[in-house]
């Protein structure tokens, strides 16, 4: 682009102009995205993006589109959070009615957590065992996958809901199965009725996952304990 301009002014009596045409080039505004994980988003979670545009100054404020993801605007300017629904997502900015740029994130799957069987305050030993009275309050924790609950922790937080607790004896049950809602469990039953050598066959049921919008969901995780009593 140039831009021209003219001076005109009286020289010796006489209105003289001069007239001068200067070059310039326009740059396209560079976005500057940060976010806890910007390489690439996770399913179904609040992804906090920051988008800002030095160059725009006090004239920036921003919109946002995107394909593949739901959009929440932020409260501070250039403050957006995708929620992705498929597997690539496209974030589109624009400014005024201007398109300023896009961006493609990847999406990755959630990790899914780790499932402890907690009894007397430890662990429980299945390769060893675990002391009968042990078992008397026990409780089954949902661990998030360290990293996913760095970057997003609102989106982190798994809970037990539903689990199969069975005493056995050689091969066959030494009492009926007990279902239990919720994480704790009072087994204060199986410690009267149970005998070294006996073991607890733990099969959990079902785990939900809370999100960053106090939704629930129930996540797909398959696991058992099989543990030894002492």
């Amino acid at each position: 682009k140039s831009w021209t301009g003219t001076i005109r002014f009286k020289q010796n009596g006489r209105d003289t102009t001069f007239r001068v045409t200067v070059p310039y080039t326009v740059t396209k505004p560079v976005m500057q995205i940060q976010s806890a994980s910007v390489q690439a988003l996770y399913f179904k979670c609040g992804n906090k993006l920051s988008v800002q545009v030095p160059a725009l100054g006090a004239q920036y404020q921003p919109s946002f589109s995107a394909s593949g993801a739901s959009v929440i605007k932020g409260a501070k300017t250039g403050e957006v959070t995708l929620v992705p629904n498929s597997r690539e997502v496209t974030l589109s900015v624009s400014n005024g009615g201007n398109a300023i740029g896009s961006q493609t994130f990847q999406v990755r799957p959630i990790p899914k957590p780790e499932i402890k069987c907690i009894v007397g305050g430890r662990e429980a030993n299945e390769k060893q065992g675990t002391p009968v009275t042990a078992v008397r309050n026990m409780q089954l924790r949902a661990i998030p996958d360290a990293g996913f609950a760095t970057f997003l922790p609102e989106d982190a937080r798994y809970r037990v809901t539903r689990y199969d607790i069975t005493l056995v004896r050689g091969k066959r049950p030494a009492m009926p199965t007990r279902t239990i809602n919720g994480p704790e469990a009072n087994l204060s039953d199986v410690v009267n009725s149970a005998r070294e050598g006996d073991r607890l066959y733990i099969e959990v049921k079902e785990v939900q996952r809370m999100n960053f919008q106090g939704n629930t969901e129930t996540v797909n995780v398959s696991k058992q304990f099989n543990i030894p009593l002492l």
